[in-house]
């Protein structure tokens, strides 16, 4: 017996049995585009990430899933001009250092422990905010410090403003008798408490 048969057998008309045939057709067609598009998908995906500087130091430290600064979509290829900072492509213009990552760790956080603090995204922020008015007041202007415990964040009106920022930042804390300087000045308390209204 046919399927034309047995759906006849049981009470379908041909043309009942006709539309069956095309909307199986058709779903059997979109469930064929949709696993075409996820295999894709997934293709784009592999090879965006093997652009990516998986040894980044923004990389090298796991953060909870959803953790709010996690971005893909930093320039890499600056690691080593700006370290022990990362300038975002995102059109944030956000810089950051991620100072639990284990090389920024172990490098800063001893030493501004010797002079009084922590070492934490607000030691970082305060110490550059006293620097930059003294140095460079103008760019201070444009830049939006958003500090936390674990990380220092900042945002820039625009491109230029963040790269000549990370390139200013990153001079500072290669330069340690420079950053010293600041943490032994009589009014230290200034270079190491972040006061977001300063």
């Amino acid at each position: 017996m046919s399927y034309f048969e047995k759906y006849w057998y049981i009470g379908i008309s041909s043309q009942q049995y006709l539309m069956a045939e095309k909307i199986n057709n058709f779903l059997l067609l979109i469930l064929i585009i949709s696993q075409a598009c996820n295999m894709s998908s997934k293709e784009q995906s592999q090879n965006h990430s093997d652009k990516i500087n998986k040894n980044a130091p923004f990389y090298t430290h796991v953060f909870p899933n959803e953790h709010p600064r996690i971005s893909k979509r930093y320039d890499s290829t600056k690691i080593e001009k700006f370290w022990p900072f990362i300038i975002y492509k995102d059109g944030s213009y956000m810089v950051a250092s991620e100072l639990e990552e284990d090389s920024i760790y172990k490098t800063y956080v001893p030493l501004f422990e010797k002079y009084g603090g922590e070492g934490n995204g607000y030691n970082w922020a305060a110490i550059l905010k006293v620097i930059l008015k003294k140095e460079n007041p103008d760019l201070i202007k444009h830049l939006d410090f958003d500090p936390e415990g674990g990380g220092f964040y900042l945002f820039a009106d625009n491109e230029n403003d963040q790269r000549q920022f990370a390139s200013f930042a990153s001079m500072i804390f290669k330069n340690k008798s420079k950053l010293i300087k600041y943490l032994t000045e009589p009014d230290k308390e200034k270079a190491l408490k972040y006061d977001p209204k300063d």
